[in-house]
């Protein structure tokens, strides 16, 4: 009973300074549950360079009876593989720890088989739990990767560059998500130069480099340009310099003051209104009312005012004849058609000019 008692005891202090000297090289990435029994450690994992995720997509096509394409993109960040660890008493004696490997991108079956890789690595009287750690953030990337890609659902024997695979939506936009987010921290490390204005400026005078070509512009030349849209009236959406990868209002938020970010989704959400077909102004003075209409009609009503008019003269509505505001009398002379009078209304005349 004593010895079995001393081996216990021998045991805790062991699991105990493991539990210390952990804690001492990884910190606030360690979470204790029992002290020096019961913890998980958050790891960030090396991933081999150029990783294709690969989204596999379960349902068929049901046109061609084909499963669709696949869905990639190259990542260089995961998010982080979280370790869990259970010491029975006698370890690390005569027991492996109790151990689980999860993440976001970690599906049940890849999770079991890290996990068993994981305790082949004990050897009795041996801590494990620094080893199991190395080996997460060096080689449990690269391991699964060529794991999937040997068995028949991975995609064939050894591609390059090497794939990982996810089966649901979710799992691909949070991954693309967390590699572009850890992409631009790296980004906000490292001075650059703007390729609108040309200075050398601090990662975070800049906004985030553009999706689609990868073009870096300052934060004051988006400024400018989005204030020189909203002051020369220009109501379509703002895009990239290089390319025509459209801004997200989401990223338009973060680096633009709040009044002219306002100013500018104003903008925008007019000039998509008026693009509604049918969509219309009352032209009555004092109205304006946007109302919207038939396309196939001439005749608009005033949802403010009910006034009918005519789409083509903006004048009080004349029936279903030809619009006097678009009569034209032609004539023949010279072998050339020349207009000898049109009508002189002011509605006309803008029309006519803004056609030529």
């Amino acid at each position: 009973w004593l010895v079995h008692s001393w081996v216990h005891v021998q045991m805790a202090s062991e699991q105990e300074e493991e539990l210390e000297t952990l804690t001492s090289i990884y910190g606030d990435k360690i979470t204790v549950i029992t002290q020096g029994k019961e913890y998980m450690v958050k790891l960030e994992s090396h991933i081999p360079s150029a990783l294709q995720l690969v989204l596999k997509r379960q349902t068929l096509d049901v046109a061609r009876q084909l499963p669709p394409e696949p869905k990639s993109a190259q990542i260089a960040h995961l998010s982080p593989v979280s370790l869990y660890v259970r010491c029975p008493p006698d370890y690390p004696a005569l027991r492996h720890p109790e151990c689980h490997i999860s993440a976001p991108w970690l599906d049940p079956e890849l999770a079991a088989v890290a996990s068993k890789k994981l305790k082949e690595r004990f050897a009795p009287g041996n801590v494990v739990v620094f080893e199991w750690i190395c080996y997460i953030q060096e080689d449990l990337v690269s391991d699964l990767t060529k794991l999937q890609n040997s068995t028949p659902n991975g995609g064939g024997s050894g591609p390059s560059p090497p794939q990982l695979f996810v089966r649901s939506n979710s799992q691909y936009d949070d991954l693309v998500a967390c590699d572009q987010q850890h992409a631009y921290m790296e980004f906000l490390q490292s001075a650059h130069t703007c390729d609108v204005c040309f200075k050398e400026l601090p990662g975070e005078s800049f906004c985030e480099p553009c999706g689609g070509c990868h073009v870096v512009v300052c934060k004051n030349c988006l400024i400018q340009s989005c204030k020189n849209r909203v002051d020369s009236g220009l109501t379509t959406v703002m895009k990239c310099v290089n390319c025509d990868n459209i801004l997200s209002d989401i990223m338009l938020s973060r680096f633009l003051p709040t009044e002219l970010f306002s100013r500018y989704t104003h903008l925008v959400e007019e000039s998509q209104l008026d693009s509604i077909p049918g969509m219309v102004y009352c032209p009555r003075p004092g109205c304006s009312q946007r109302t919207v209409s038939d396309p196939k009609e001439n005749l608009a009503v005033c949802s403010a005012c009910s006034l009918p008019f005519c789409k083509l003269c903006r004048q009080v509505y004349h029936g279903t004849g030809p619009c006097p505001a678009l009569q034209k009398v032609w004539s023949f002379q010279s072998g050339d058609l020349r207009i000898v009078s049109e009508p002189t209304s002011k509605a006309w005349s803008e029309r006519r000019d803004s056609a030529r």
